[in-house]
């Protein structure tokens, strides 16, 4: 049990980012830049910070809207599913964009969790 104890506490302090700004700026950065190197744009994005009850952590919701190739969206999920931020892909949805030639639209809903501040650890 110590020893669940304090991986969870390293999880909590070392993977999680500290913090709303944390979150956001981890989060945001992350997606940004998966977004130019696969040579998507980026519609939209948006968030909002949740309550997990009883629990020091926060969730953050994002959405996002991206525009670009099939095979450029398929990759940018890949390495955003294998990146080392504690991101978690919540809802995807993928369909046609009839303006743009070869063009698609994901519209991604994710979350992330942080470490609330002034949050106690046990």
């Amino acid at each position: 049990k110590t020893d669940a104890e304090a991986e969870l506490d390293r999880f909590y302090r070392d993977v999680l980012p500290q913090g709303l700004a944390g979150a956001r700026v981890e989060s945001f950065s992350r997606l940004t830049s998966l977004a130019a190197l696969h040579g998507l744009t980026m519609e939209r994005r948006s968030s909002s910070p949740m309550v997990v009850e009883r629990s020091p952590l926060r969730r953050l919701d994002i959405s996002m809207l991206l525009q670009g190739e099939y095979h450029d969206l398929r990759r940018f999920i890949y390495d955003l599913e294998v990146g080392k931020e504690f991101l978690v892909i919540e809802e995807i949805v993928l369909r046609r964009d009839e303006t743009v030639r070869d063009g698609e639209v994901l519209d991604l809903g994710l979350s992330t969790y942080y470490l609330s501040e002034g949050a106690g650890l046990e």
